[in-house]
């Protein structure tokens, strides 16, 4: 078993080591592990046990791995300072239970050991020992986490079959306009029917195109993509989902807690879930994930610590730093964002693609528009089709969407008066200028109609059900340009990778073994 595949949350249970009589449970809680390529152990046993209680104690563990071999972990775990556990001190030494070959269903990971207790606490005394099992939990998608899914009427209009063709259709479009199989011919059936590319992000060589104002069109469309959710939660009187400013760093939790005083005991600390930080964990970079994305050093990197300190957090930073902006146009600006920590967040925050019927692992293939894809389960952050019906979409777009405000900021304090904000088709946006290289972006045909009563087609009404024809129709033919046979040096230089995911298309950088 990968080192990656232990990561997560698991059910503990200790019980007293005695020969005689039923077992005695001596303590029940949930654990969580961290662990890194570099053998640090890191995470949480917290009391009680269940999976987002509203409340719980929480011990910060801290350790090694002590075999990699055959894997062994040795860890300690000391209760947080001013809580009901706070004079708590445990030691752990504990090792992956065996692996059966043939285990029918497949075997869950266990961690089997023992554990000492190292100081007092009220009438326990210190050097008591106990055994112990950690079973692992399933991974809790956002989606199942109360506080942080999306409301019901947002999934019914993201889930919609309109809404994903749309989102699959303007991104597939953009990565393949320039595919070597792509003819002029093909590219006149597209214009006739809406789509076209008169500004691709990429041109002809595959590099990205930094002059043409691609990038706007991406930032635009995001903009009004979430303009459409708020409507959605402002019509269900529900507060707005709030999008991130700073991304979350490594080991963040799945089930976020916040301190409070203990209602019982004000002098007491204690922990509430906290619903709005919730949700943010990585799923790690299992063999699972892994054989979805066909191996990718990068794509594993990417998931790791190391990666989000030494490649994300910098790129991200130099995004967001005044004196970068203010030398970028808006659209060179939004096409950077897109093909490096945007595409890195979906493929970082994402889990595992999963057939929606049987719940087995899939991806989908990228020209597949099969209704089975449209179920409200399909959520898959790494996918175009699925992407937008995740909570941690609207996060992730929404620091995307705070760059944009970065970058009119960094503009008025060097070029004051030089970018004017101006309203474009119900958005608020900008004029064209020295720094803005398009009066009209691109989102999709029709997408300036009146945001209520179909939302622009997105889920009935409108031209919803003649919308979602004409993107089947534009999907059918970028499937048969993509199957289309070529010359083998040809199909050496598309950007497509059949077996990856969508937003795994992005810009990836040799990774050291």
């Amino acid at each position: 078993m990968d080192l990656n595949d232990l990561i997560g949350y698991y059910a503990y249970r200790s019980f007293v080591n005695d020969p005689a009589g039923p077992p005695r449970l001596f303590g029940e809680g949930e654990l969580l592990l961290f662990l890194n390529d570099q053998g640090a152990v890191s995470g949480t046993l917290a009391f009680p046990g269940d999976a987002g209680a509203p409340r719980k104690d929480f011990m910060d563990l801290a350790g090694t791995v002590t075999s990699w071999s055959d894997l062994a972990l040795h860890f300690t775990g000391i209760g947080r300072a001013g809580s009901a556990i706070a004079d708590f001190e445990y030691e752990y030494d504990c090792e992956l239970a065996h692996e059966w070959d043939s285990a029918t269903p497949a075997q869950r990971a266990s961690l089997v050991g023992t554990v000492r207790r190292n100081q007092d606490h009220g009438s326990a005394k210190a050097g008591f020992t106990a055994t112990f099992i950690a079973v692992k939990r399933d991974f809790v998608e956002p989606r199942d986490i109360p506080g942080v899914a999306l409301i019901p009427e947002a999934v019914s209009m993201l889930a919609s079959r309109a809404h994903r063709l749309r989102h699959t259709v303007w991104h597939t479009l953009r990565g393949d306009w320039f595919s070597a199989n792509m003819t002029a011919a093909d590219r006149t059936r597209l214009r006739g029917l809406g789509w076209f590319l008169d500004d691709p992000p990429l041109n002809a060589a595959g590099a990205l195109d930094l002059t043409n104002g691609a990038g706007e069109d991406f930032l635009y469309m995001h903009r009004r993509m979430i303009r459409m959710v708020h409507e959605v939660y402002d019509q269900a009187g529900k507060p707005r989902p709030v999008g991130w400013t700073v991304l979350p760093g490594p080991n963040a939790p799945q089930f976020a807690y916040r301190e409070i005083a203990d209602p019982a005991d004000p002098a007491i600390k204690t922990y509430e879930l906290d619903a709005a930080n919730s949700g943010f964990m990585i799923h790690p970079p299992t063999q699972l994930f892994l054989e979805q994305v066909d191996g990718s050093p990068f794509l594993r990197f990417n998931k790791t610590a190391a990666g989000f300190s030494n490649l994300m957090r910098i790129v991200a930073s130099n995004l967001r730093n005044p004196r970068v902006l203010a030398q970028l146009t808006l659209g060179a600006y939004g096409n950077l964002i897109e093909f490096t920590v945007h595409n890195w967040m979906h493929m970082r925050w994402a889990t595992i693609g999963r057939n929606p019927r049987t719940g087995e692992p899939a991806l989908r293939d990228p020209y597949d528009i099969d209704p089975l894809w449209d179920d409200p389960k399909n959520d898959y952050l790494g996918d175009f089709h699925s992407s937008h019906a995740n909570p941690v979409f609207w996060k992730l777009h929404g620091w995307v969407d705070d760059c944009v405000n970065a970058w009119k900021a960094a503009h008025d304090a060097l070029h004051p008066g030089q970018v004017e904000a101006a309203g474009v088709r119900g958005i608020a946006w900008f004029k064209q200028g020295p720094w803005v290289v398009k009066a009209d972006p691109f989102d999709w045909p029709g997408a300036g109609q009146a945001m209520h009563g179909g939302h622009g087609g997105h889920h009935g009404g409108g031209h919803g059900d003649t919308e979602t024809a004409t993107l089947e129709k534009v999907m059918a033919i970028l499937k048969e340009v993509a199957e289309r046979p070529g010359p083998a040096a040809a199909l050496s230089t598309s950007r497509r990778n059949r077996h990856l995911p969508g937003f795994a298309q992005t810009m990836e950088l040799e990774i050291p073994e």
